[in-house]
């Protein structure tokens, strides 16, 4: 079961600038394995579930984002090179995410095959459906919303979150922004990633870099498609 540290900031002293940690799990997965028709390729599918399902079951803090007014910083938590610590790198989402909230824009950054990419996302992925659902996580006052994802290649999905407007700023894990507050805990795909503490910081400042080849999303997905048909 996933423990949550409760929050010893009081909200009233938020300066909009800090730090969160996050944690993650698989969760129920949302791959119909028995529509699969080859055995070979279920069996490593359902491996691959279950070796990253296996990584994450300790309660880890696995990502660190720092934001102030203007800008957040997204990014996984390094670990020690080692047998279990490679599974656990397998199993995390690569690549940073850099957010501008004032000019509204996000860009991920990895290393693919070797090179280091630059990657502007669309900030008008979700279409938030904000639902009249409320719950207490680490003393924050969140409501849930619901979206559908378009991936860009023929493919949606369900994303679940909560977001608290104690924390009123607009941005959240990896991509997943577009909401009047902190996104909190999403849920997408059968991974779930959940705010585990949050400190307030003065003079938070964060520099985004500038080495990389800067590509939009569709070129990505394009370059992923071949990569992949090799």
């Amino acid at each position: 079961m996933i423990k949550y540290l409760v929050l010893l900031f009081p909200l009233f002293a938020f300066s909009q600038s800090g730090e969160i940690t996050y944690g993650e799990f698989i969760g129920d997965t949302v791959i119909n394995l028995g529509s699969i028709k080859k055995d070979r390729v279920r069996q490593v599918i359902q491996k691959q579930i279950n070796d990253k399902r296996k990584a994450l079951e300790k309660d880890f803090d696995v990502y660190t984002m720092n934001f102030n007014n203007e800008k957040s910083f997204f990014h996984p938590i390094s670990r020690m090179e080692s047998d279990a610590n490679r599974a656990y790198q397998n199993a995390i989402t690569k690549g940073s995410f850099y957010r501008n909230i004032n000019e509204n824009f996000v860009f991920r950054k990895l290393n693919f095959s070797g090179k280091i990419l630059r990657i502007k996302l669309p900030t008008n992925q979700f279409d938030w459906k904000i639902i009249n659902k409320f719950q207490t996580i680490n003393g924050l006052n969140c409501q849930k919303a619901t979206a559908i994802f378009d991936n860009g290649v023929g493919g949606t999905s369900i994303v679940k979150v909560w977001f608290t407007e104690d924390v009123p700023i607009n941005i959240g894990p990896k991509n997943y922004i577009g909401l009047p507050g902190l996104i909190v805990k999403v849920k997408h795909l059968g991974r779930i990633t959940y705010l585990k503490s949050l400190k307030f910081k003065q003079n938070v400042k964060i520099n985004f870099p500038v080495q990389g080849e800067k590509m939009t999303l569709d070129e990505y997905n394009n370059k992923l498609t071949e990569f992949m048909s090799y």
